[in-house]
């Protein structure tokens, strides 16, 4: 199964992925991961569906979005479990975030998840970030 990790991790790689603009400001951004863990020997493949909405161009963006795991080794073994996400206890959390450019490299940012099984919201994050 490695061998087919490894060739699914090449071909992601070798693709070119754009997001789709599903409307004016509005955009699906999907990314597709897949990794091993070499002390461990695990193997991992998760999707990260996201829709961002950016109102009028400006300078704060919207977004909602979730990581699904759908092959992993370290509980179950060597399986697919992409279908396992709407079972009881294993369902992926709902990820919202907000984001306001104010230039020069900085953001303010709020983030926070539903957690669906247990049908709460996690801890909200707020804060600034740099980036030079």
């Amino acid at each position: 199964m490695r061998k087919t990790l490894i060739a699914l991790a090449t071909l992601f790689a070798a693709t070119t992925a754009n997001a789709v603009d599903l409307a004016p400001g509005v955009s699906l951004d999907t990314e597709i991961k897949a990794w091993h863990e070499v002390d461990a020997d695990k193997n991992y493949l998760t999707i990260n569906p996201e829709v961002e909405w950016t109102p009028n161009a400006g300078a704060l963006s919207l977004s909602v979005g979730t990581t699904i795991t759908a092959y992993e080794t370290a509980t179950t073994g060597d399986s697919f479990i992409l279908f396992d996400a709407l079972d009881d206890g294993s369902r992926p959390n709902i990820d919202f975030g907000a984001e306001y450019d104010l230039g020069n490299g900085a953001e303010l940012f709020g983030e926070t998840s539903w957690d669906v099984d247990n049908s709460e919201r996690t801890e909200m994050k707020v804060g600034v970030s740099f980036t030079f």
